[in-house]
């Protein structure tokens, strides 16, 4: 009895995909005439970089500037806005060499009716007394504070705790500005006195 030819006809494979079995027909008796085997297209999903999942959560006004950011730039979602001002903000901090000389210029503003902030801020200066300046504080009204403070120092050093102090809660508009500088050692002679050394700075072009 004649059952029919069955041909093996198989596509090139794509890598990563498995094969499916297509039946082409039957003859009277219900058995196939052809089989082709054939390869199903990888599919899109889990293309591109390896993405993780975090949750975090925006106050009603820092959201509202998120789809404000949004709108304005055309994005589709919120992650995507979020992963590009991260990604700005990221490329914002300073690249240079972190055992370079600088002062840094800091300004921020501190909200004095969360819990030890007002005293934890100003003992952080007291801890780094060898690298503060200078410091001021501004009242803005009955609970809030603009700070504007000078250190000197390594950029690691000073970048590290402008960094560690912006993100305390209630410590908020945070900005840091690093100006390059290097130390000489200068003789100096002043009146009739003998020659005595001093360490100035020199401010540079660039790190």
């Amino acid at each position: 009895m004649n059952y029919g030819t069955i041909n093996h006809t198989p596509d090139i494979p794509r890598k990563g995909t498995g094969p499916k079995m297509r039946h082409c027909g039957k003859n009277s008796m219900g058995v196939p005439l052809a089989l082709r085997v054939v390869y199903a297209a990888p599919s899109r999903k889990g293309k591109g970089p390896p993405m993780q999942r975090t949750t975090i959560t925006l106050d009603d006004a820092l959201a509202g500037e998120v789809d404000a950011y949004l709108r304005d730039t055309g994005g589709h979602s919120r992650s995507e806005a979020i992963r590009d001002l991260l990604r700005q903000a990221l490329r914002a901090r300073h690249a240079g060499p972190q055992e370079a000389g600088c002062v840094g210029v800091m300004s921020y503003v501190v909200d004095q009716s969360v819990r030890n902030l007002a005293a934890r801020v100003p003992q952080s200066r007291l801890d780094r007394h060898d690298q503060t300046v200078a410091s001021m504080s501004v009242p803005l009204d009955h609970s809030t504070m603009v700070d504007v403070v000078v250190m000197r120092g390594r950029v690691v050093d000073v970048q590290s705790y402008a960094e560690a102090l912006f993100v305390e809660r209630g410590v908020m508009h945070g900005t840091l500005g690093l100006i390059p500088v290097v130390e000489d050692a200068v003789e100096h002679v002043h009146n009739e006195g003998p020659p005595h050394s001093h360490s100035h700075i020199k401010v540079q072009s660039g790190f």
